[in-house]
C-alpha cells in the first residue's frame, strides 16, 4: 500500500515531542533537573503529542488495506512491543513499571478498529460511548489492576506510563471517522515529494514502533555517558 507521507509526517512529529519529553522525563526521574512535566505549564505540550499518536492510530487504520487477519497480526506485534516495556520497566524501576501504557493501549485499538472500521460512524458512537462511559465510572475507587487497565480510579499504583481503555480508546475511534472524511477519495492529501529536511521526520513515522522501543535505553545512556564525561572533567 502506498503510505501517506503527510500522515507519517505527523507521527514522525508526535515521535520526536515523545522523545523530549521522556528525557525531559528521565532528567527529572534521575533528579538532574527539577521539575514538574505534570503541571499545566507542560499539559499542552503532553495532549498534543499523546492525541496526534493515538489519533493517527484511527487515521492509519481508515486507509488501510490489511485484512482483519492482517490487522490482528499487527495488533499483536505491538502487544509484543508492549510486553517488552513492561519487562523493561520492571527491571529498570520496579516501584513504577508500566501495567498498560500507550503501546498496550494502542494494541487494544488496533483489534476494537479492525472491527469496527467498515462500519459506518461506528468510530464515532464507540467514541461517545466511551466517554460517557468513563465519566461515570473515573471516580470509582477499586484496588482491581483489571478494573485499573479499564480506567477506575486507584491510589496505590504508581505507574511511569499510564493509558487506560476509557477514556484513552476514544481518541483512536475519533481518529478513525477523521481517517474516514479525510481520505474518502482513498488519495494523500499531500502528494508532492517531502522536502529533505523533513525526510528524518519521516523516517521517524514510519518505523515509530522501532523507535519507541529503543528511545529511552538510548537517552539512558548518553545521560550516563554525559554523566561520566563531566567527573572526567572534573
Amino acid at each position: 500500500m502506498k503510505r501517506f507521507q503527510e500522515i507519517d509526517l505527523f507521527r514522525g512529529i508526535a515521535v520526536v515531542g515523545m522523545i523530549s519529553f521522556h528525557a525531559i522525563f528521565a532528567l527529572n526521574f534521575l533528579n538532574i533537573i527539577h521539575t514538574n512535566i505534570f503541571s499545566d505549564i507542560w499539559l499542552p505540550y503532553t495532549r498534543f503529542i499523546q492525541f496526534t499518536f493515538l489519533g493517527v492510530v484511527g487515521v492509519s487504520m481508515a486507509i488501510s488495506k490489511k485484512t482483519y487477519i492482517g490487522q490482528i497480526k499487527r495488533a499483536l506485534k505491538v502487544f509484543a512491543g508492549a510486553i517488552i516495556v513492561t519487562i523493561f520497566t520492571y527491571i529498570a524501576a520496579r516501584d513504577y513499571y508500566i501495567i498498560f501504557g500507550i503501546l498496550h493501549l494502542i494494541a487494544v485499538s488496533i483489534f476494537v478498529l479492525a472491527a469496527i472500521k467498515n462500519k459506518k460512524y461506528m468510530g464515532l458512537i464507540l467514541g461517545l460511548f466511551i466517554i460517557s462511559i468513563w465519566l461515570f465510572i473515573k471516580n470509582i475507587e477499586s484496588a482491581n489492576i483489571l478494573l485499573f487497565i479499564i480506567g477506575f480510579k486507584n491510589t496505590t499504583i504508581a505507574t511511569l506510563d499510564y493509558f487506560p481503555i476509557l477514556p484513552w480508546l476514544a481518541v483512536p475511534c475519533f481518529g478513525l471517522e477523521i481517517g474516514h472524511y479525510l481520505y474518502r477519495d482513498n488519495a494523500p492529501i499531500i502528494d508532492t515529494k517531502c522536502p529533505k529536511l523533513l525526510r528524518p521526520i519521516l523516517f521517524l513515522g514510519r518505523h515509530s514502533l522501532l523507535v519507541y522501543l529503543i528511545h529511552v535505553p538510548i537517552i539512558l545512556i548518553l545521560i550516563f555517558i554525559f554523566q561520566t564525561f563531566l567527573r572526567v572533567l572534573q
